[in-house]
């Protein structure tokens, strides 16, 4: 009776596990052919309490028996973490580096844009300077020519 709940409890759950991860919670739990009696609503919420053995029982779980020997874990690891470090400090200065020169980018585009635009309306005061004095050749040639004309 209970190897046939079991059997038709994972044909259910199996028809009803749409996606490849629904699937591999499944595998998980019936993985060794024992039925686990918790739902997956049981599953998603976490206790408030935890007992001493709940605890001792999560750290054997949670440490890994390395078969190397412990020097040797300790130098991989040291040379790993070593490794580690220096790839992203090296990045940290990089960035510092482009951060830098963006900034300094920045204020020489902002300086050259305001020598730009001062150029631009001493341009302009200039232009309007020009336009008057010829428009007071203009004047002075007429009256040059009526003068010349009359006599």
């Amino acid at each position: 009776m209970l190897d046939s709940l079991r059997v038709t409890l994972r044909k259910v759950d199996l028809d009803q596990a749409n996606s490849p991860c629904r699937i591999c919670v499944l595998l998980l739990r019936y993985g060794n052919g024992k039925v686990s009696r918790t739902t997956p609503q049981q599953d998603r919420r976490m206790e408030a309490t935890t007992s001493p053995v709940d605890t001792a029982q999560a750290q054997k779980q949670t440490t890994k028996d390395y078969k190397s020997p412990r020097h040797a874990l300790i130098w991989f690891f040291r040379k790993s973490r070593d490794l580690w470090k220096s790839k992203y400090q090296e990045l940290k200065a990089s960035v510092k580096q482009l951060k830098n020169r963006v900034a300094d980018l920045t204020k020489s585009r902002d300086q050259w844009k305001l020598k730009a635009e001062q150029a631009n309306d001493q341009l302009t005061v200039l232009e309007a300077e020009i336009a008057s004095l010829r428009a007071q050749v203009a004047t002075l040639a007429e009256k040059k020519t009526t003068k010349t004309s009359t006599a």
